[in-house]
Parts: structure tokens; sequence; C-alpha cells
């Protein structure tokens, strides 16, 4: 998807379900920050899921600070956007890329590594300063409450953090499975890092379709 923060709220890349934040809020999940890229599509998806999760789990589950950051914002295609992929994926193209994925760039656009760069400094400017520290002065015994973080991006920018953390090969970015208004969920920890508890949790949707189903 290009990079289009402030297209027509009836562009065609809009996802307008809300059943993401539904399922999010019956079961009983809280938020204390959210963020999301400044695309429209993302800002409306994220405002229809924190209001259907409101609805569903009380005004108490909704989040507390709401905010836009462009780091958070799809991979660039640079030249390459509105073009036929056929039109820009010539042999001579797709051999580049086999030799260096994650440095490879579209004219005027971004390669893997910059977007991997660039969601890392968005977790660490804004995530990772809200992680409690467990030896912080503090009751006896007591355990810190947990902080619970939103992010509405893009696919292909959060395959790229997924990479970075699974520090897999930028080979098989592409690969990681991340559909529209999916759940990926991570855990991180001062003690072990990061940890993968869900990807590309597509429950909501299939629950969603099988309602319209009956209702047809």
């Amino acid at each position: 998807s290009p990079r289009l923060p402030r297209v027509n709220d009836d562009d065609d890349d809009i996802v307008a379900n809300p059943s993401a934040g539904a399922h999010l809020g019956h079961n009983r999940m809280r938020f204390d920050h959210v963020w999301t890229s400044p695309a429209v599509r993302t800002m409306t998806t994220s405002s229809l899921c924190l209001e259907a999760m409101n609805k569903a789990g009380g005004p108490c589950h909704l989040a507390s600070l709401h905010g836009e950051d462009p780091r958070l914002l799809e991979i660039d295609m640079g030249d390459w956007v509105g073009k036929a992929r056929t039109e820009v994926y010539s042999e001579d193209v797709l051999e580049r890329i086999k030799q260096d994925p994650w440095r490879f760039s579209p004219p005027g656009g971004e390669s893997q590594q910059q977007v991997e760069e660039r969601m890392m400094s968005f977790v660490q400017d804004k995530v990772l300063p809200l992680a409690s520290d467990p030896l912080a002065p503090g009751a006896p015994g007591q355990q810190p409450d947990p902080v619970h973080v939103a992010i509405f991006g893009h696919g292909f920018a959060i395959k790229c953090f997924m990479r970075h953390i699974l520090e897999s090969s930028a080979v098989h970015t592409w690969k990681i499975a991340i559909n529209n208004t999916s759940v990926t969920e991570l855990r991180w920890t001062m003690a072990h890092g990061w940890h993968l508890e869900r990807l590309n949790d597509t429950a909501h949707l299939q629950q969603h379709t099988s309602e319209l189903y009956k209702q047809s």
C-alpha cells in the first residue's frame, strides 16, 4: 500500500469492520495507550475498533491516549505507487531483490531496513519506556501492573518489525501472514525481551462473517 496519510474518507483501502473491537471488549481487554498510523484508513479502523470495544466492554476499557505517529506508516513504494506488479518487477529487479532483500528499495521508496528501523525507533521511543521496572520501589512483594498498548498499523510494516524481534532472514519477511484487521499480540519483559503470544489472529472476522451469513 502507498503512503497516503490524508486520503479521502471514502478511500477503498479503509476497512470499516469494528468486529475486532467487539471481540476485544467481550474479552475484557483494556488498553492504557493507543497509537495509530496517520493514514486515514488506519485511523478509521482504530476509531471503529475502540468504539466497538467500549460498547462491548464498558467505558473502563477505552484507552487514555490516542495518538498518531508517521513511523507507523506502510512501506513507501516510491515511484512504483499505482503501477502494476508486472510493470515494475522485471527479471533484473527480482534478481536485485534476491541478492539483498533487506536493503533493496524501489526508486524513491523505502527498503525493509528503513521500515524496520523507523518501526523500532517508534517502539523504543513510545512503548518500551512504559514498561514497569520490577526493581522499582513499591510495596514489598507487589508486582507492577502490566501496561497494555494497542498499535494500529499496516501489514508489511508490521512484518518488518516482526522480522526484527524474531531475528529471521529478510528473505522470509514477506512470508509472515498479516491480514487486514488481524490481531498480533506481543509481550515484552525486561528480563527476557519479546514474546510472541499470537500472530495474525482473525477469529473475530470469522465470527463476523458467520453473523452476516445468519442475517442473510
